[in-house]
């Protein structure tokens, strides 16, 4: 029998086909041409250069002697004895396929490399494992690897010790150990790199598990010049804390706290990089930051405080991350509502036992340190012994062994909620990574109770301030007022938020993927660029230097209702601390949102096209609070705030300065000044509001004095999302600061 021809609407469907066909087919064809392009004669291998070092970082999951970089055009050329034996049979085959291919061949240098002194890494540590330098043992790891790199005699050595150590060991331990000797190498050449930042090169962490199918898609059907950016989604379910997403999920918070704890490591680490001035108090002051802005955004959607978590109950809030593990293709488990930690009993005995040590220890006023000797607590002195103690940092705690670690301990065993006595052996959770724990609600359970902890010391140990003595130490100048003035609004005093799109090209942690960028598209909180204005006048006849202190205080809860003046106080949030000259007569101080000592430039980031010493600074100067998140969101109506601002005397709180070229101040609120052994301020972090107001203090206009000025602002959340602005040079990324 014939067989019977499609008609009407069957033409129209084989019709619909077979284009598909041809087009599914021409784009398969266009992927191709754009991931390997082929010469008809191989390159001869160049001698390695410092740059050659980035390369590293390109597609963790991929065997390094694959093709490098956005084009997929430069090859290492590995020697055979550093080739893993599951790759040696097929050597000759891989290396004549991508010499074929690049453009440009890296000569490895052959040395010798110390296996036996590495020989228990992969059992610690094994190769397709998640790796976080949260834990102890890992970070152990990453210090004897960045021991490794620092012998190193030449950029040649140390590219071929990087190599061998990639293609044997945990990529992702390999890269954080060889990120650390960049920062600190004593190579210039090195420290002239731009180091990737970690969204570049690990995505899983910052976007959500179906992002990677749709951007593979895109990245092979479609050629690199006509790519679309694939939106990050947001990770919002039926719970009341996914409101909270743009706060919980912003790339950069996660970005800065990672980074924060990559200066300031919880011991395992060279003593002179962990042992540093006032370490413990600027810990405690970082967290109490999170939470306050935390609470802030809670109250604002509607949300009470956050609790402090309790280990003898159950977590009431379970987390859901909707993340994948790329280079050990795993998900990423989530943990239902109530869970216990009750099952881990050593974890839960240790952590009482541990919590009354230090009730003792406020009891008795000292600590007792490693060779016996009492230590007595004195103010703020005593809370940077206190919080290394409850930190649990191995270095510097007073007596690690005896005081235990409280903040860590916790941090380790909260992963293991979802699963405590490991019966489905999925240990993997967003609380497992520093890069992304604060994503889970808990994180800000854990640091209330730490806040609590480190509350009752400054009660004991800390004087309220003197108001006519602490409060009023620059006779001669008034502070008449203060205002904020938002880029083209007719009001003073109102600030405006809204959310704002941003791409970033996640090409190089896309493995086996085409050439050519593909872009993340993310969403997160913005707000209008505005200027401070303090009016104040200088007695003098001689120009006075000032420090300028900014703080906005929350004013009411969830529910609307005055919150108690102690609260406000202890999590108000630091906007800018900043030294002026006042001229003698009268002064207008006008200070940009964008030059707070809180934030940095996050465009610095990804831009290019700055010379070395920038590119340097840049990569050591990368510590600070989101730009975008300076400001709480606010609500459509508008949430009433207080906005506190201080001038004090400049030569009597300024620190000493350490003289280093390489020091740097972007951030430096949070962050401190990396690289130099002194705080700029030394009044106690948060002064004035870091303690308890003395008695007789009701309101925050009984404690103004002279030098002293509050305003009342709102901050109004307009519900919409602006697109992508302008490309960053070096196309890396679009803009993520603040625009008129």
């Amino acid at each position: 029998m014939d067989e019977k021809k499609p008609t009407g609407r069957k033409k129209l469907w084989v019709w619909i086909g077979a284009v598909s066909v041809l087009l599914v087919t021409a784009g398969l064809v266009v992927g191709v041409v754009y991931v390997v392009k082929h010469p008809s004669e191989t390159v001869s291998p160049a001698r390695p250069a410092a740059s050659d070092l980035l390369y590293l970082f390109d597609r963790p999951a991929e065997p390094i002697f694959s093709l490098r970089g956005i084009n997929r055009d430069v090859a290492f050329d590995v020697p055979h004895a550093y080739l893993p034996e599951r790759y040696r049979q097929r050597e000759a085959e891989v290396r004549e396929q991508v010499r074929r291919a690049a453009k440009r061949v890296v000569m490895v240098p052959e040395i010798e490399m110390p296996a036996e002194r590495f020989a228990d890494i992969n059992t610690r540590l094994p190769f397709r494992s998640a790796f976080t330098r949260s834990a102890p043992p890992f970070l152990a790891l990453v210090i004897r690897f960045w021991h490794f790199f620092d012998e190193s005699s030449s950029v040649e050595d140390l590219l071929a010790r990087a190599v061998w150590a990639r293609l044997h060991f945990n990529p992702e331990m390999i890269l954080d150990a060889l990120m650390l000797y960049m920062l600190r190498s004593p190579l210039q050449s090195v420290r002239d790199l731009r180091i990737p930042e970690l969204p570049e090169y690990i995505p899983e962490l910052y976007v959500n598990d179906e992002f990677f199918a749709k951007a593979r898609e895109e990245m092979h059907m479609v050629p690199p010049n006509n790519r679309a950016p694939v939106a990050v989604a947001r990770n919002v379910g039926k719970d009341d804390e996914s409101v909270l997403w743009y706060f919980r999920e912003d790339p950069h918070f996660h970005v800065f706290h990672w980074k924060w704890h990559v200066y300031y490591p919880a011991g395992t680490d060279d003593d002179q990089y962990v042992d540093l001035p006032r370490r413990g108090e600027l810990f405690v002051h970082l967290h109490r930051q999170f939470t306050a802005r935390y609470n802030a955004e809670r109250f604002t959607n509607g949300l009470p405080a956050v609790l402090p978590m309790d280990v003898h109950k159950p977590l009431p809030k379970g987390y859901f991350p909707k993340m994948v593990h790329l280079h050990g293709s795993k998900g990423t488990v989530g943990r239902q509502d109530n869970a216990t930690l009750l099952p881990l009993k050593t974890f839960v005995d240790n952590h009482d036992k541990w919590i009354k040590g230090y009730e003792r220890v406020l009891d008795q006023g000292y600590v007792v340190l490693k060779n016996g000797t009492q230590k007595r607590l004195v103010d703020i002195e005593g809370l940077d012994i206190i919080s290394n103690l409850l930190e649990g940092n191995t270095v510097v705690s007073p007596d690690y062994n005896f005081y235990g670690n409280v903040h860590n301990d916790l941090h380790a065993n909260l992963p293991r909620a979802a699963d405590p006595i490991a019966v489905h052996n999925e240990p993997l959770t967003v609380t497992s990574f520093i890069t992304t724990v604060a994503k889970d609600p808990a994180f800000f359970n854990i640091h209330q109770l730490m806040d609590d902890l480190y509350e009752k010391y400054k009660k004991k140990y800390t004087l309220p301030y003197d108001i006519a003595k602490d409060l009023t130490p620059l006779p001669g100048v008034t502070l008449h007022s203060v205002a904020v003035r938002t880029a083209n609004a007719a009001a003073a005093n109102e600030l405006s938020t809204y959310y704002q799109q941003s791409d970033l090209d996640v090409s190089l942690g896309l493995d086996y993927t085409p050439a050519g960028r593909q872009y993340a598209r993310f969403t997160h909180l913005q707000h209008r660029p505005f200027h401070y204005e303090l009016r104040v006048t200088n007695n003098e006849s001689r120009p006075r230097r000032v420090f300028v202190r900014l703080a906005l205080l929350m004013v009411q809860d969830e529910k609307g209702a005055p919150l108690d003046l102690d609260f406000r106080r202890r999590f108000s949030l630091l906007l800018d601390v900043y030294d002026a000259v006042l001229a003698p007569g009268d002064n207008t101080l006008r200070r940009q949102s964008t030059q707070s000592a809180l934030t940095i430039d996050n465009d610095a980031i990804y831009a290019e096209g700055r010379d070395a010493g920038a590119v340097r600074r840049g990569n050591v100067c990368r510590c600070g609070w989101p730009q975008g998140l300076l400001l709480p969101r606010g609500s459509a109506a508008g949430t009433p705030y207080q906005l506190l601002a201080m001038v004090t005397d400049y030569e009597q709180d300024k620190a000493p300065t350490s003289g280093s070229s390489e020091t740097c101040d972007d951030g430096w609120l949070m962050c401190g000044v990396i690289g130099s052994a002194h705080y700029p301020d030394v009044r106690a972090m948060g002064f004035p509001l870091d303690r308890p107001f003395p008695a007789g203090v009701a309101s925050l206009e009984d404690l103004l004095t002279p030098n002293m000025a509050l305003a009342d602002v709102r901050v109004t959340f307009e519900n919409r999302t602006e697109p992508p602005t302008a490309v960053l040079q070096g196309d890396r990324s679009t803009s993520w600061m603040p625009t008129v």
